[in-house]
């Protein structure tokens, strides 16, 4: 990522918050950000499992485990398919989960630990949202490109952001070895 877009980052965080990046440790988009922009995108199952392991998380590090995927499931409301999605079967195709939509929108990495009943998940939750790319909001519905459009103009990024090449600005997850 080039550092005019890493000084975009910066400023946008500024302005939209009123603090300086690093008071945020994690909070830099805000919730509102993220519901009105993110939830879109990814769907309501998807941006309530990143919700879920992003606040469960801290706790899952303090602790050296993660609670199951049935536990997390439970929390949502939701079956452990939804979350993990199924094999094809018979006539039924198979069906990805909400897990492998956070994976392909670089928002969550996980490592399966253990084996049989025993296997375990752990994830690492990128905690941030970073701001969406001009591709990402084309494919937003029109009301809510215009929203966006609206937000940038509004804090006087809109110019540079519109200059954005990048697919996503979400960072690889690579510096944590997995």
């Amino acid at each position: 990522m080039s550092n005019s877009t890493d000084q975009l980052l910066q400023e946008f965080t500024r302005v939209a918050t009123g603090r300086e990046p690093a008071e945020l440790a994690g909070l830099a988009m805000g919730e509102v950000y993220a519901s009105f922009f993110w939830r879109p995108r990814l769907g309501l199952l998807p941006f309530a499992l990143w919700q879920v392991l992003r606040d469960l998380q801290p706790e899952a590090e303090a602790a050296g485990r993660w609670p199951t995927i049935s536990v997390i499931a439970k929390t949502m409301g939701a079956t452990r398919a939804a979350i993990l999605g199924r094999a094809a079967t018979g006539r039924d195709p198979a069906q990805s989960g909400a897990l492998d939509h956070l994976v392909g929108e670089c928002l969550v990495v996980y490592q399966l630990i253990g084996a049989g009943n025993g296997q375990r998940y752990w994830f690492d939750v990128r905690p941030v949202l970073p701001i969406l790319t001009p591709r990402q909001v084309q494919e937003l519905d029109s009301v809510l490109a215009r929203r966006h459009r609206r937000l940038l103009d509004s804090l006087g990024v809109l110019a540079r952001w519109q200059a954005i090449t990048a697919p996503t600005l979400a960072r690889p997850f690579g510096e944590r070895g997995w």
